[in-house]
């Protein structure tokens, strides 16, 4: 049984549509969803985002650029939080960077 972060890179992988399959995998909370069409990482393949655990930091740090750009960075973050998502770069941090905050 896969996970939940090994389903959405595959279903990334497979080119559909990022933003629905995390409404649907993650069932985020967050009443105004609009600001994901603004994300700088729109497009972006999900390895850059979902790394596998160990990864190269060379991954995150390349994911991290991506966020520093983005114009609802801190969207991303407070929805990253509110929804307890632990996987995955979001708002510029990785998920032991966001438990630790």
């Amino acid at each position: 049984m896969s996970t939940p972060n090994e389903r959405l890179v595959e279903a990334l992988d497979r080119g559909e549509n990022k933003w629905m399959i995390l409404l649907n995998e993650f069932r985020l909370v967050d009443e105004d969803q609009d600001w994901m069409r603004l994300a700088a990482c729109k497009g972006l393949g999900a390895h850059l985002f979902f790394p596998e655990r160990g990864a190269n930091v060379k991954l995150h740090k390349a994911a991290k650029q991506v966020c520093g750009r983005c114009p609802v960075r801190g969207r991303c973050l407070k929805c990253a939080i509110t929804n307890g998502i632990t996987d995955g770069v979001w708002g510029g941090l990785t998920g032991t960077e966001r438990e630790n905050l």
